[in-house]
């Protein structure tokens, strides 16, 4: 996933162990953009404590050949420029419109598509914002896996359409099969997740299907085989049995973390909203009416465009609902906008 600002390239230079590039990039949008910890929404707290300890002057990365005096003093190529340059909403937008000018070769492959994507791009307000959310969210949530992995099981949806012992029924909508044991129910509310970046294989169903009986949450997987090659988050498990205690569901996370290691793909697209509990693996709460009410209300703040944009974007079937990658999109474009 690119990072942002577009013109922002980062060569770190660390001996002991390489900084993730997010930590990086919160790291200039706080020294350059004037941003706050608060403006990232949900961020692991181990992140946080990265980010302070990055922004220690005395332990500034060089980037771009900068000293850690200059990113002190908030100047990039030249020392005189004023530590925070304030540029116009028309200004932002032509620096989002060259963001996402660079990503539509690689999201669209019919020449109709890409005319018609640069067409949106081309247009200013609410116009703008509408492909530019969607665009975020696949440049978050959508991959492109090797379907020719010899873990991988082309008919692997004919398992997770069926119930079993253990599943008593399988709902299907939306594009995904949710897989609710017996011992649960979709009725109670999900205070969390733990979204996995893993292949489709029928072995994994039977692992997740006993972890969801044993602690009464239930899962999602793509209603097609061919699905899991394009998304980097294929499964997620929900966690919204209330009896569950901390511990329970410390083990919980635990048992997916070690039952699911087999099956991971890699990291992409994490990292970025919850706690990795391990590649491929990460944890966080859930999207609630009061993220979409924090995530407009920040809108409002930049522009009425951007906040229709949202409210419209942050809906299903005329009610607020979002799910958890369409908060970071958000969060994500109005972090851009700031």
């Amino acid at each position: 996933m690119k990072q942002w600002p577009p013109e922002e390239k980062t060569d770190v230079k660390k001996e002991k162990e390489e900084i993730h590039p997010k930590i990086l990039e919160y790291v200039g949008r706080i020294k350059y953009g004037g941003e706050t910890l608060e403006s990232f929404g949900e961020i692991p707290d181990s992140w946080k404590g990265q980010i302070l300890e990055q922004l220690d002057p005395e332990n500034l990365p060089e980037i771009n050949g900068s000293s850690s005096e200059n990113m002190r003093t908030g100047a990039k190529d030249n020392l005189d420029q004023p530590e925070t340059l304030i540029l116009s909403i028309e200004e932002k937008e032509a620096v989002l419109r060259e963001y996402l000018l660079e990503d539509i070769d690689s999201l669209y492959t019919k020449p109709s598509a890409r005319n018609a994507a640069r067409n949106l791009v081309s247009r200013s307000g609410k116009e703008l914002y509408d492909y530019a959310l969607t665009s975020l969210y696949q440049s978050i949530r959508m991959g492109e896996y090797d379907r020719n992995d010899p873990l991988y099981h082309f008919d692997v949806e004919a398992l997770t359409t069926e119930s079993n012992d253990l599943i008593k029924r399988v709902q299907q909508e939306g594009g995904w099969h949710f897989r609710i044991p017996t011992t649960s129910t979709t009725a109670n509310k999900s205070e969390g997740r733990i979204s996995l970046n893993v292949v489709g294989n029928k072995q994994l169903i039977e692992r997740l299907d006993a972890l969801a009986h044993k602690y009464g949450v239930y899962y999602k997987t793509p209603d097609q085989s061919e699905n899991w090659n394009e998304r980097n988050d294929p499964v997620t498990i929900y966690i919204n049995n209330p009896d569950l205690t901390p511990d329970q569901i410390e083990d919980l996370k635990r048992e997916v973390v070690s039952q699911t290691e087999p099956f991971i793909r890699g990291n992409d697209g994490f990292g970025i909203y919850g706690d990795n509990l391990s590649v491929g693996v990460e944890f966080g709460p859930e999207s609630s009416p009061e993220e979409i009410q924090r995530l407009k209300q920040e809108a409002a703040k930049i522009s009425p465009d951007l906040e229709k944009a949202l409210d419209s974007y942050l809906r299903k079937n005329g009610k607020e609902k979002s799910s958890v990658g369409q908060n970071i999109a958000a969060q994500k474009l109005i972090n851009m906008l700031r």
